[in-house]
């Protein structure tokens, strides 16, 4: 009996139901552009590093070296083991002889240049795909400890290597002389590689390499004859730059130091690079929006209650003459009022609903927030109707039709 009156009242006045309707559309529309900002801000400081990735490499204390360096094992399974870093790029340096005549006794000269590396991407130009491999499937052989190697062209032609081939020569770990820039050559033992491609010079770049081999093989080939092994060179990019604070705390405690504009350049390798300027201002800027929208949000749900509350008072004002009729026919007040609490309440209820809609074709949010701005908007709608059925009901119905609006 109640729902059918409430059907004959929405129909009755269908301009008034219409623009009740409309209202509630357009307060879930408000509001739910102002989530969407938000929303927008969160997710855009979350991929902020997929954007702006932080690089940092390990240089010397001058920072202009970044290869050729002497970093120690020490320091860099530490980096590796932080858990802060990710996509980490490193290199190591042996030397060589081939030939037969420059096998003697402590070698002045070496006829072979190693490099040891655990990615393509330690070079400017070199791809898996300028590698010219002999068979499908070596690709990925420099993340492996195999004694496999590639060779350059140029090096291939003057020792006549051929596809396939062992190459058997006596390996030299490089050592600087603490201190001091000073290289000495200790042997490391007859290396045995197998050749599986070959690489042409144009792609090495200013990367002066005669064989290209994994450098989890060289590190333990060296460190197995009890030498000294270190990294040449070492870049990566910090796995959440969000907690760059922690990141940099954690290096320093590990002993990598800041560079100094004054320092002379040298091979030792124990200072800290960061490429972090333009993700720090970009991540600055970000949160500074963030945090206006979050301190304005509740003022914001604050100023769409009254709105809420005053709409609906004034359309339940605007019913007055049909209050009045029904209390004089003899209806309990609460009865009016549930009627008005359920039509007003449907009505915000499909408006809402149908902004809703409108979100999930016009905006970005999630479903699931979506969800949530439409239960904060019904519960924000029913608590206003509330209010305003108990500032209506404050005043006498009956003297209401004598004012003049």
């Amino acid at each position: 009996m109640l729902f059918s009156i409430i059907r004959v009242q929405i129909k009755r006045n269908p301009g008034r139901s219409i623009l009740t309707v409309c209202i509630a559309m357009c307060l879930l529309l408000f509001v739910g552009a102002y989530w969407e900002n938000v929303i927008r801000m969160e997710n855009a400081l979350h991929t902020l590093s997929d954007s702006i990735p932080v690089g940092g490499s390990i240089t010397d204390i001058s920072g202009g070296k970044q290869t050729a360096l002497e970093i120690s094992t020490t320091t860099a399974d530490k980096i590796l083991e932080s858990g802060y870093v990710k996509n980490v790029i490193y290199t190591g340096q042996a030397a060589g002889n081939l030939e037969q005549y420059n096998r003697v006794e402590n070698p002045k000269v070496f006829d072979t240049t190693i490099v040891g590396s655990n990615s393509c991407d330690a070079f400017s130009a070199l791809t898996e795909e300028t590698i010219s491999f002999f068979e499908k499937g070596e690709e990925n052989f420099l993340s492996t400890d195999k004694p496999l190697c590639v060779v350059s062209e140029q090096y291939a032609r003057e020792h006549q290597i051929k596809e396939g081939e062992t190459l058997q020569f006596p390996l030299y770990a490089i050592e600087y002389k603490q201190g001091s820039s000073s290289v000495q050559y200790r042997e490391a033992g007859m290396a045995e590689l197998t050749v599986i491609g070959t690489v042409p010079e144009r792609y090495l770049g200013d990367t002066v390499m005669d064989i290209l081999v994994p450098v989890q093989w060289l590190r333990a080939y060296i460190e197995e004859a009890d030498l000294r092994f270190s990294y040449s060179s070492m870049n990566f990019q910090v796995k959440n730059p969000m907690k760059l604070n922690a990141f940099k705390k954690a290096m320093e405690n590990m002993g990598l130091q800041e560079k100094s504009q004054e320092a002379m350049e040298e091979v030792y390798g124990g200072t800290l690079i960061l490429d972090d300027t333009i993700f720090i201002e970009n991540a600055e800027k970000l949160q500074g929006n963030l945090q206006t929208l979050r301190k304005f949000q509740i003022p914001f749900l604050l100023l769409v209650g009254i709105l809420v509350i005053t709409v609906t008072f004034l359309i339940m004002r605007s019913r007055r003459l049909e209050l009045a009729i029904a209390s004089s026919l003899g209806q309990k007040s609460s009865r009016v009022a549930l009627q008005l609490f359920l039509e007003i309440g449907l009505l915000n209820l499909l408006g809402n609903a149908l902004g809703m809609v409108l979100l999930m074709f016009i905006t970005q949010i999630s479903i699931k927030d979506l969800l949530e701005l439409f239960v904060l908007l019904v519960l924000e709608g029913t608590a206003g109707i509330v209010i305003a059925l108990k500032l209506l009901f404050r005043f006498d119905i009956m003297a209401m039709l004598t004012k003049v609006d």
